[in-house]
């Protein structure tokens, strides 16, 4: 929540989940429908997608919103990056299994420029030790037992849309 309000979103009191096939090119289509207003700032999770979709796929995905949004908006997403740990192989495993195969991975300089060419620029952006750090220490300091970790392999971003 202090992130949110941190970056000019401190008055979120109107909240919809609008499900979609991203892969649908009519998916903002039902945004409207959902009282959607592109003369207003937005805040949008892409949490968990990214690993999935081909990069000018991705890219695509992140052109359009750009194209919707206004200035100001904020996506936040995680991404795959190319650091292959034990656990990130895992994950591509349980994934391929699943029939889910993770399609793209990222350094951070691509994705910089990926979102730069879409009108993005990066406000945040955290690897595992960081995200570990800044979202999961106190969850970690009230239960040592149990203490949870961002994954290696992974970056954390919040964007935030610069111009019109």
């Amino acid at each position: 929540k202090s992130r949110i309000s941190n970056n000019g979103f401190a008055m979120i009191c109107n909240v919809s989940y609008v499900a979609c096939d991203l892969s649908d090119e009519g998916w903002s289509d039902s945004l409207g429908d959902r009282g959607f207003k592109s003369d207003e700032r937005a805040f949008g999770s892409l949490l968990g997608i990214s690993y999935y979709l081909p990069k000018e796929a991705f890219k695509k995905l992140i052109s359009r919103i750009s194209k919707l949004w206004s200035k100001g908006s904020a996506i936040c997403f995680d991404y795959p990056v190319y650091e292959n740990g034990e656990e990130f192989n895992k994950n591509q495993e349980l994934a391929a299994a699943a029939n889910e195969p993770m399609q793209a991975k990222y350094s951070y300089k691509e994705m910089e420029m990926l979102l730069q060419e879409c009108g993005f620029l990066i406000s945040e952006d955290y690897d595992s030790q960081d995200a570990t750090r800044e979202f999961c220490e106190k969850y970690n300091a009230n239960n040592p037992k149990h203490k949870i970790v961002a994954p290696i392999g992974v970056r954390y971003c919040l964007a935030i849309k610069n111009e019109e």
